[in-house]
């Protein structure tokens, strides 16, 4: 199993993970439940269709304060 790593953003090397290994274990669970979560987002998001909004917002124009005229 390869890995690259990744430091801020910016490639930084790749490396050799053993498939036996703690981290490749690890790595498997990870990728495998973002794919249960993945697929369960993927199926909310299809029930979503028969979804309507509506949003209401009240406006009222700024009131404006002249000043007094001098006396």
């Amino acid at each position: 199993m390869k890995a690259d790593l990744y430091v801020q953003g910016d490639f930084w090397a790749t490396i050799i993970v053993p498939s036996d290994s703690l981290l490749a274990l690890l790595a498997k669970g990870m990728i495998t439940e973002a794919n249960r979560k993945a697929t369960r987002l993927v199926e909310e998001l299809k029930d979503l269709d028969s979804v309507e909004c509506s949003i209401n917002l009240r406006y009222r124009d700024p009131i404006s304060y002249l000043p007094e005229p001098d006396p």
